[in-house]
């Protein structure tokens, strides 16, 4: 079931707000935990030998997840980070405050239909991450000519995944206008916890107001 590889927490979340700091903690040590991954940390995160565990610690050990403290995070080959900041070089969980993935999360797929926005389609599908989330998959075309033929691309990409498996399914919209002004419209109008795309349609919408995950092959 794991797609995740060397997971990370950035330094920068420890130096969020508690809230986002809390957030963020949670969501690195849920995906460690749904991929029977060790969490790797910088080593501040983690207690001295004769201290009494931190909050985080304890959180850890309820997930059932163990932590590797790193002494230099910034040097760290990683697959997969968790942080409060853009990322670049991998797949990367930008979080900020309120992110709660075990509460059933709303999610908003976002694919423009190529084979590239198809890696994000399928992780939330098939990744085996997401069973309990409740997903809005968004195809959003340049105009009505190609609306046809992508809806067709689309439905084909989803038969290739196990999105029968999801507990409550997937709903899909089809919208021909501006990647960034849809994306907009859409957050405002539902209430998404995390938004999930490639890096070319990350880079399009540019800045949402909702935790994002940005899927890297």
């Amino acid at each position: 079931m794991s797609r995740i590889a060397r997971l990370l927490l950035s330094k920068d979340v420890l130096e969020a707000d508690v809230e986002t700091r809390v957030s963020a903690e949670h969501a690195a040590l849920w995906f460690a935990a749904q991929s029977s991954s060790s969490l790797h940390v910088p080593q501040q995160a983690i207690s001295a030998a004769d201290d009494e565990l931190s909050a985080f610690e304890k959180t850890a050990s309820e997930y059932g997840v163990q932590l590797e403290g790193l002494e230099d995070a910034d040097s760290f080959d990683a697959g997969f980070v968790v942080s409060t900041q853009p990322q670049t070089g991998c797949t990367s969980l930008q979080v900020v405050a309120g992110l709660d993935l075990d509460e059933e999360p709303m999610l908003l797929l976002v694919t423009d239909g190529s084979e590239a926005a198809f890696e994000a389609v399928d992780f939330v599908m098939s990744g085996g991450f997401f069973y309990d989330a409740k997903v809005h998959l968004l195809l959003v075309v340049d105009n009505e000519e190609s609306r046809e033929s992508l809806e067709v691309e689309v439905h084909d990409q989803l038969s290739r995944t196990d999105f029968r498996t999801l507990t409550f399914g997937v709903l899909v919209h089809v919208e021909v206008a501006a990647m960034k002004d849809v994306v907009a419209r859409f957050l405002e109008e539902q209430d998404i916890d995390l938004v999930v795309c490639d890096k070319s349609i990350a880079d399009n919408v540019g800045e949402v107001a909702c935790s994002q995950l940005i899927i890297r092959e």
